[in-house]
């Protein structure tokens, strides 16, 4: 019996262990690509077919040893491997199919949520999401990501690296890594460095069918939300993040309207410069005793007439006071930043879900104190969402700060630590039927393009915002961190090991490969 291939004569000149290292580098390749490179399916074929040739060759070059009785076991042997092959790829598929996972960690940390897969469980419509990363980044993120893909056949993901796919990144907006997009519909939300609970939420808001409408006042100098994207004290980068949670922000100017609109299901006035008018402020006080939700930032005025008293009567009915101070820390962090009048606070209410989490600091430069008022009703509750240090007070001589007088603590001055964002949620009546919810901070800096990527700003802003539209109840799924295990050996212990695993056991599996094909030889 003679191989077709042994007609090949040329085959025949080319070293056996070329024809090895080509085999073993085509299928090594192979198995690499199709882990770490899935989406590039022509570099697996590549390297298939060099494969192959490696094994023709290897075949040719030895075709007299494919006959005879030797040939007949080797057949038999090769039946046997080519059975077992087909048996585990068979089971492969139908693993593939019915999906199973053991999660091996103590604290379950490859598994989701019973929140979590119910949610993926009442999908009945298609999200494709999209994961913007780097084949580095990527694998930080898969194990998440592929484990929502294997509850809900609904749930279609994609990867694309975002520097080799630039045309794909920009027409989706994406202008940085580790950011994953879904779209259900018409309707889209963008997911920064995703983990289970904001891909969860950003999962329910998505399949509420309709954006949520935040009303960011105009009309009094306020900070525009749809201002040009290169302006320092615009909110453009905070409008795209509400945007990205589901959020619709609309301009609202209340002479135009007459009222707040009836489908605003939260109001924001950030750093308003000019007085409001009396039917404005009723109109607002009017939306908050009906159970109304604010988002507010007073700035300071250093220079010129201040007509930010005009906004506090706003504040006035809730027992909400914005002193005009100024809060100076002198630390070695606001130092950094900028001097004693850019306060990194790095005190927050642990209670609160607006702050929950945090665990690294907000600036709030040119801040001025936020506090509660004395004779506050008990129907009312405040939370000191964040304050500075007791080294920081609450500086009333603007005038000295002017001349560039150094400030100084006086008895008239507000002792730190001073809060400079509350938080309030109640009635002032019982006719009142809903609970009203306020957040106010004591500048409109903080999430200003400026600053809001400094720290936490970015999430105090739209924490704060989610959390007076009620939808900071969406979802809380506790994070998970793997207790660490460590097994401590010694150097002498680390050296045998890795000389029988480098050098013992690939010398013995040699010398019983070669015994074995020797034995063979002989019959």
């Amino acid at each position: 019996m003679t191989s077709p291939l042994s007609k090949l004569k040329f085959l025949r000149s080319v070293p056996t262990a070329a024809w090895i290292t080509l085999s073993s580098i085509g299928l090594l390749g192979l198995v690499i690509s199709r882990i770490y490179l899935p989406e590039l399916w022509w570099v697996g074929l590549i390297l298939g077919l060099v494969a192959v040739l490696g094994v023709a060759g290897l075949v040719s070059s030895h075709s007299r040893a494919f006959s005879g009785r030797t040939a007949m076991y080797s057949y038999n042997t090769l039946a046997i491997v080519l059975l077992v092959l087909g048996i585990t790829g068979v089971l492969n598929f139908l693993v593939y199919r019915n999906t199973f996972k053991w999660d091996l960690t103590s604290s379950g940390l490859y598994t989701l949520s019973d929140q979590t897969v119910k949610v993926l469980k009442n999908l009945n419509t298609d999200v494709n999401a999209v994961f913007y990363a780097r084949l580095s980044e990527r694998e930080k993120y898969r194990i998440l990501l592929e484990n929502y893909a294997s509850v809900s056949s609904h749930f279609k993901l994609e990867y694309i690296d975002p520097d080799k796919e630039v045309a794909s990144a920009r027409s989706a907006g994406i202008n940085e890594q580790n950011v994953l997009t879904l779209a259900l519909g018409d309707q889209t939300t963008k997911v920064k460095e995703p983990d289970e609970e904001k891909l969860t939420n950003a999962l329910i808001k998505l399949g509420k069918g309709e954006r949520t409408p935040f009303c960011a006042l105009m009309g009094h100098g306020e900070r525009p939300f749809n201002g040009d994207e290169k302006s320092r004290e615009a909110y453009t980068i905070a409008r795209q993040g509400l945007e990205d949670q589901s959020y619709e922000v609309r301009e609202v100017n209340l002479m135009q309207e007459g009222k707040v609109p009836g489908d605003c299901k939260a109001v924001g006035i950030m750093g308003p410069q000019r007085a409001f008018l009396e039917p404005e402020l009723k109109m607002l006080q009017d939306y908050l005793k009906s159970g109304g939700r604010l988002v507010m930032a007073i700035d300071l005025v250093m220079n010129g007439p201040d007509f930010s008293k005009s906004a506090l009567e706003i504040l006035k009915p809730w027992y909400i006071d914005v002193p005009a101070a100024l809060v100076i820390e002198f630390n070695p962090m606001a130092s950094a930043m900028g001097g004693p009048t850019v306060p990194m606070i790095v005190e927050f209410d642990a209670a609160h879900k607006i702050t929950a989490e945090f665990d690294k600091p907000v600036v709030m430069p040119i801040t001025r104190p936020v506090r509660k008022m004395a004779g506050a009703p008990a129907t009312l509750t405040f939370t000191e969402l964040a304050k500075t240090t007791s080294a920081s007070w609450g500086e009333f001589n603007l005038e000295g700060l002017k001349k560039r007088e150094r400030p100084r603590l006086d008895s008239g001055d507000i002792r730190g630590p001073v809060p400079v964002a509350l938080a309030v949620e109640g009635k002032l009546s019982s006719e009142q039927k809903m609970d009203t919810r306020i957040v106010v901070f004591g500048t409109a800096n903080f999430a200003s393009n400026q600053f809001i990527q400094a720290g936490l700003n970015y999430d105090f802003f739209l924490n704060a915002a989610s959390w007076v539209m009620n939808d900071e109840n969406l979802i809380s799924i506790r994070k998970k961190e793997e207790s660490s295990g460590r097994l401590e050996i010694s150097q002498a212990t680390r050296d045998m090991l890795g000389l029988v695993i480098v050098l013992l056991i690939p010398f013995g599996l040699f010398v019983f490969g070669f015994a074995t094909w020797w034995r063979r030889r002989s019959l």
